[in-house]
């Protein structure tokens, strides 16, 4: 990853997800940037839970790497998708009507929890992609 410009990262999954935030932020520097983590399923491979796993230890490094950025950990917090949760909330291997609100819901509620905890991060979030602020507030 070059963090000086994108155009120089390695064609990788942390270079490229490294590329679309380092793009975004040059069309909203002051912007925040949440990251979401794969949730844990009952019904996966060893291999395939070692690669989440690698994949949530990577997430939290990109996030590392920029100032505002956040991690939604549903690998840790979101409930195991198990039997119950598909047979109630998933349809052909996609969330259905009911899963896609629950997870709408596990996300912003995630998202108001960091919000809450980096209150300061937040204070001037309305002027993000525009050329105001208030100076009477730390940016």
């Amino acid at each position: 990853v070059d963090l000086n410009d994108w155009r120089n990262n390695k064609d990788t999954f942390v270079g490229n997800y490294c590329k679309i935030i380092q793009r975004y932020r040059e069309i909203a520097p002051k912007s925040r940037v949440f990251l979401i983590t794969i949730p844990r399923g009952d019904n996966k491979t060893e291999e395939r839970n070692r690669a989440e796993d690698l994949h949530r230890e990577l997430i939290y490094k990109i996030a590392d790497l920029f100032d505002f950025a956040y991690v939604v950990d549903l690998r840790k917090y979101m409930p195991v998708t198990d039997e119950f949760y598909r047979k109630s909330f998933k349809l052909g291997g996609h969330e259905n009507a009911m899963g896609y609100q629950l997870f709408s819901r596990v996300v912003m509620t995630y998202i108001d929890y960091i919000i809450r905890k980096n209150t300061d991060d937040f204070t001037q979030i309305g002027f993000v992609g525009t050329e105001w602020h208030n100076t009477s507030v730390k940016w």
